[in-house]
């Protein structure tokens, strides 16, 4: 049984050498490594090819690629193809693998239950100079059409984890598209709303690093990463409504640092959201504040949903070279945003979603970028081709 780790690395030479240590001190052997240098411009590669000549044995299981910087979920995307192990262990750069027996602990588990598609965790949480500063306790996982509300009342905010023990079969059919595509929670098929079969494990299978230099903590990346909870708020409005959204959720988040959110259900019905502005705005406040309003594509998406109409938008032809945009590609798209450099067609359809429209209307041959584009936009009007 073997389990292929990948990490993806950008710039973490000071932190990449411990990551790697703590996968070579592993107990259990039977496993493959891919890292993937998402084009580092320190001295990552020569601390990877470094420790690799120390461990020489090893080097018939380690694959390194490099490309161009494209963020961490195409790093990932990239390394797939290259995927021989059973179960895939994605590892950050600056992350640890937290005990040398963790594998194997972790193949018990697959003896004793084999039929989940992911395996899941406690972590430990350490500082910037990886001490140890406590343990993160992921909620217990439950294969329920509830969860799927409580994740929509969560503001689409996952409510367990990124990382995990995946099924090669499942990752590549279902998380890929979910998780590595889109940026969404990777237990959830959006299409389709089935949940996966995860379990929790009673051990700590993971070591992460928090601090305030995290680039989850910059503006770029809480862009990223509202930009697919919002795609996950989208996509779940229209089977889900919960009552008192509201103050259903600031129970929840009393429950939740009370440490007592698992036993919370929310009041919810298997119907179409009634008041998708309220819900959009509420979301993006949450993390923006009125700052939003200074941001065009939060502004706009907020006005979509606030002043819905039932106007036909017509889009005579897409530009030839116009990127397609998807959820991996999110920290792209920000940056272009930042700077005021979007193309020219995504800052005039973000000023028409300002207004609102019902339909879009477009050639045939259009259809699908057209759709990927208002997914990524996280919209969802009705299509027409002429």
């Amino acid at each position: 049984m073997k389990i292929t780790v990948i990490i993806p690395t950008y710039n973490d030479a000071k932190s990449i050498r411990q990551s790697l240590l703590s996968l070579f001190h592993q107990t259990d052997k039977d496993w493959e490594l891919i890292i993937v240098d998402d084009g580092s411009t320190d001295n990552t590669q020569d601390v990877v090819q470094d420790l690799i000549a120390e461990y020489a044995s090893l080097s018939g299981q380690i694959h390194y690629l490099k490309q161009a910087n494209q963020d961490q979920l195409t790093a990932i995307l990239t390394a797939l193809p290259y995927v021989t192990g059973d179960y895939i262990y994605i590892l950050h750069s600056d992350d640890y693998i937290p005990e040398i027996n963790t594998f194997e602990q972790l193949k018990r588990v697959i003896q004793t239950d084999p039929e989940y598609d992911a395996y899941i965790g406690n972590w430990y949480i350490m500082d910037e100079f990886s001490q140890r500063q406590g343990v993160k306790k992921v909620m217990p996982y439950k294969n329920k059409d509830s969860r799927l509300a409580l994740l929509y009342l969560w503001l689409g905010r996952n409510l367990y984890v990124d990382v995990g023990l995946f099924r090669t079969s499942t990752f590549l059919k279902n998380i890929k598209e979910s998780y590595l595509t889109w940026n969404m929670p990777f237990w959830v098929n959006f299409q389709t709303n089935q949940l996966l079969k995860v379990k929790n494990v009673d051990f700590i299978m993971y070591e992460y690093r928090v601090f305030s230099g995290n680039y989850a903590n910059t503006e770029l990346g809480q862009l990223n990463v509202i930009n697919g909870e919002l795609r996950t708020l989208v996509a779940l409005m229209k089977t889900k409504s919960i009552p008192l959204y509201k103050w259903q959720f600031i129970l929840f988040r009393l429950l939740n640092k009370l440490g007592l959110s698992q036993w919370y259900t929310p009041i919810y019905f298997n119907q179409k959201e009634k008041h998708p502005g309220k819900v959009i705005e509420f979301a993006v406040r949450k993390r923006f504040g009125e700052g939003y309003k200074t941001n065009l594509f939060l502004n706009s998406l907020v006005s979509y949903y606030k002043q819905p109409n039932q106007r036909i938008l017509t889009i005579k032809a897409l530009p030839t070279e116009l990127p397609i945009y998807y959820g991996k590609d999110m920290r792209i798209f920000n940056q272009l945003l930042i700077e005021d450099n979007l193309p020219a067609f995504y800052q005039t359809l973000l000023l028409e979603m300002s207004q609102g429209f019902s339909t879009i209307q477009c050639k045939e041959e259009d259809l699908d970028k057209l759709q990927t584009i208002c997914r990524f936009f996280c919209i969802q009007p009705e299509f027409k081709v002429f």
